[in-house]
């Protein structure tokens, strides 16, 4: 008997640079620079309601989008393979310039 996989969460990796997580439940997209993931940061809303992370120094470590599908996304989400998730993820990512 075949049984349905539920997820409710999606991480990977876009490039060698940024790590993502989608907290698919909440439509929220958490991206981090890789060089600056385990460091402490703060965040800044921005004019386009995206929280950016800052390091102590001031360098670029991520960014939070809430509503991220909803804004971004393409179709239902519930309906989305994981694949095409995390293909327009990266699309989104390269577009900010956050992956070369």
């Amino acid at each position: 008997m075949a049984g349905a996989v539920e997820v409710d969460t999606l991480q990977g990796s876009l490039g060698d640079s940024i790590w993502f997580h989608f907290d698919l439940d909440n439509d929220v997209l958490y991206l981090r620079d890789q060089a600056t993931r385990n460091e402490p940061v703060f965040g800044e809303e921005d004019p386009d309601g995206f929280t950016v992370l800052r390091t102590d120094d001031g360098k670029f470590a991520g960014m939070t989008i809430v509503t991220y599908w909803e804004r971004f996304g393409s179709g239902e989400l519930g309906r989305a393979s994981i694949h095409a998730v995390k293909e327009r993820v990266a699309e989104w990512a390269k577009s900010h310039s956050l992956v070369a």
